[in-house]
């Protein structure tokens, strides 16, 4: 990961020394300019994260840089210091995107935290700017991919939600899309021009989840040298996007509730009450009900959170969007990895709808990069790895029985462990409807009567395959 660049601006010596030292010493990449001029001059021939700058200055002045900044670096992060603070001034400079003031003489343990604190910002400001440009064009539930009743009811949702303010529960299997849902909800409501902050409850121990939701202060804890602002305060205006609530440690649990209750939170240290205006919307791969009923999970948190439940379909409960979901990530994966991927084999799609799909909507996604990156032209049956063709063996309904003179029909003989009736269905179905193409030839007229259907029913049943535009395909 690149080191930070800074660029510290003062005509005084003693002060751009210093602060430049402190700084180079915090493992920052660091700039020094004697006067704005030099600073513009720098600013124009690179990037730079902060720009730390004197307000009162020979020639041109600290307001003067952040004009100039305005329109050469308008990203960069800025922090002003003077001895000579007043309300106009600092009013000015705030207007002019300075990050926050630091008054002559300051404490060098005050620039290391505005210092991380203004870069910190920054980076989560990129961040948004770079979604914002993603869901520029289309914010809307147009980006969650599919036309299944499953998915149907998702947008639905997302559309009655998203103007609101109400907090969110999205749950679902690992790579059903829960980010992309709180993302969607947050770039289509009235928060939008603000930060959608982003934390994940499994990354760590509980002190550490609780630094960074809430916050410290110098001294909280060993190691603690500096104030940090906490995500719930990072995210006043905006969204926070809890991932893996389920994984939330129990004390945890009741400081967020109490946040949710009263819009206040102290950070780690301090009693001291901070006020933020947050949105909350959470996310678990784990029944977060069944969590409550077993006393590993706080019953008024779940109440507060579960203002609006969206459960994430997994792929085998939306097997009818998977042509779907594979055309939209060859095209959109076609052109990043510069590949010309004209489309995919109907043999081929036949087999990748086939699939269980375990890794859902993430583990297509992946599949389709690799399978751009190795095929060129057209993405054949040969094409696809063998393990996706042993699926059925490697997850068997156990076996299947001969009928009898009865009862002609096989029958399934159903494991001690039960089985995913909906997917033993759904796979049945693919695989008869294969077989019948395959003996007519891909004639729907005489696979249709093979399998005792109306030639529509299996039109309809072959377009929700994504098999419907072979070229071969007798009408």
């Amino acid at each position: 990961m690149s080191l930070a660049r800074v660029l510290v601006v003062d005509d005084e010596p003693t002060y751009r020394t210093s602060v430049s030292r402190c700084l180079t010493n915090q493992s920052y990449q660091v700039t020094a300019a004697e006067n704005a001029e030099k600073a513009v001059a720098i600013l124009t021939a690179g990037r730079f994260d902060l720009v730390i700058t004197d307000l009162k200055m020979t020639g041109m002045s600290g307001i003067d840089l952040l004009k100039k900044m305005h329109e050469i670096a308008p990203n960069t992060a800025a922090i002003v210091m003077t001895a000579f603070a007043t309300i106009d001034t600092a009013i000015e400079a705030t207007k002019l995107g300075a990050f926050h003031y630091l008054v002559k003489p300051f404490n060098i343990d005050d620039v290391i935290h505005l210092s991380r604190k203004a870069i910190e910002h920054k980076k989560l400001r990129d961040e948004n700017v770079f979604l914002k440009k993603q869901y520029s064009k289309t914010v809307t539930t147009d980006n969650i991919m599919g036309r299944s009743a499953a998915i149907n009811k998702v947008t639905d949702t997302i559309r009655k939600a998203a103007p609101t303010d109400a907090a969110v529960l999205i749950t679902g299997e690992t790579g059903t899309g829960k980010e992309l849902v709180a993302k969607t909800i947050h770039f289509m409501s009235q928060r939008s021009k603000r930060l959608f902050v982003n934390v994940d409850c499994s990354s760590g121990s509980a002190e550490r989840i609780d630094a960074e939701l809430f916050g410290y202060i110098k001294g909280a804890f060993p190691g603690a040298i500096s104030n940090k602002e906490g995500k719930l305060e990072v995210a006043d205006g905006g969204t926070l996007f809890l991932e893996n609530i389920s994984e939330m440690p129990s004390g945890t649990q009741s400081k967020l509730l109490k946040f949710m209750t009263d819009k206040t939170f102290s950070p780690l240290g301090t009693n001291k009450n901070i006020e933020s205006d947050v949105r909350m919307i959470v996310s678990s791969t784990k029944s977060i009900e069944q969590m409550v009923s077993n006393g590993r999970f706080r019953k008024e948190l779940f109440y507060a959170l579960n203002v609006v439940p969206i459960d994430m379909p997994s792929v085998r409960d939306r097997k009818e969007d998977v042509p779907t979901l594979i055309n939209h990530f060859v095209n959109a994966l076609s052109g990043k990895k510069g590949k010309r991927i004209e489309g995919i084999e109907d043999e081929a799609m036949g087999a990748l709808i086939k699939y269980s799909w375990p890794g859902n909507v993430a583990e297509i996604q992946n599949v389709i990069e690799r399978l751009v990156v190795l095929s060129t032209g057209t993405i054949k049956v040969s094409d696809i790895p063998e393990e996706f063709f042993e699926v059925e063996d490697k997850q068997p309904v156990s076996r299947i029985v001969e009928g009898t003179s009865n009862d002609p029909y096989p029958k399934l003989i159903m494991p001690e462990d039960g089985v995913d009736l909906n997917g033993v269905i759904r796979g049945l179905e693919d695989d008869l409807i294969m077989q019948a193409l395959t003996k007519t030839k891909w004639n729907k007229n005489q696979a249709a009567k093979l399998l005792r259907l109306n030639r529509t029913t299996l039109v309809e049943k072959l377009r929700k395959r994504g098999a419907i535009n072979r070229k071969d395909l007798v009408l």
